[in-house]
């Protein structure tokens, strides 16, 4: 079971997690289209907030409604909610959409849910 003391050590390590994974999407994608167009300064925006709140689920927002250890529930919904929030629209809006994704599977992963 992970402890508040790991967690909290995990988010001190979160910028070289963050960038480890950015830099691989940019690499993936410059590898695979070198030389398109991208935004990915997108995907590392939607990484922060789908990291973030997985984490804010995962801590229960200090409310009784929601216990700690809880994920978001409908993804698809939340992903869409996001987007819509960040006002991203045009052709790279899916690079914030990835980032969001795994931003939440990283931070899920990490606790083990």
């Amino acid at each position: 079971m992970l402890s508040l003391l790991d967690l909290e050590d995990a988010n001190h390590r979160l910028e070289e997690r963050m960038y480890d994974v950015v830099n691989g999407h940019a690499a993936y994608w410059d590898r695979i289209a070198p030389n398109a167009p991208f935004e990915h300064w997108r995907f590392e925006n939607g990484w922060k907030v789908g990291y973030r709140d997985a984490y804010i689920f995962f801590m229960g927002r200090g409310t009784e409604a929601v216990s700690p250890g809880n994920k978001i529930g409908n993804l698809e919904l939340w992903v869409l909610k996001r987007i819509r929030e960040s006002g991203f629209r045009g052709e790279f809006v899916w690079e914030f959409e990835k980032g969001v994704r795994r931003g939440i599977k990283d931070f899920e992963a990490m606790v083990g849910i």
